[in-house]
């Protein structure tokens, strides 16, 4: 009984004629699309100051590791030095990244919500 009602929804729905009005581009309107890429305009400084930190992020995170495994081997201070400076570095472009992500995050917001009060 299921295979025979597979086979009769099977046959329906090869019935059903193919619609040329129904590509992917005609379903979205070119306001809908102008509205898109307005907002994706908007989010996008903000996007690469929030991918900027999460590298600087990630970076400092690695070499804080590399640096604690260093000293628990016994390294000695001398030879940390160099990734000692190269951390502080990190963070202090960590502190201006987070600074930048918030000026990007302010003007973003204010671009989308004028874009959302026009459409």
């Amino acid at each position: 009984k299921i295979s025979h009602k597979l086979q009769n929804i099977s046959n329906k729905m090869a019935s059903i004629p193919a619609d040329t009005g129904l590509v992917l581009g005609n379903l979205i309107t070119s306001e809908k699309r102008e509205y898109l890429l307005k907002m994706t305009e908007a989010r996008r400084p903000l996007e690469l100051a929030q991918k900027k930190l999460q590298n600087l992020t990630l970076s400092t995170h690695k070499l804080e590791q590399i640096y604690q495994d260093m000293v628990n081997a016994g390294v000695e201070e001398d030879a940390l030095e160099k990734l000692d400076l190269e951390v502080k570095t990190l963070k202090k472009q960590m502190s201006k990244a987070a600074i930048e992500l918030g000026n990007a995050s302010i003007t973003s917001e204010s671009k989308v919500r004028e874009i959302e009060r026009r459409w």
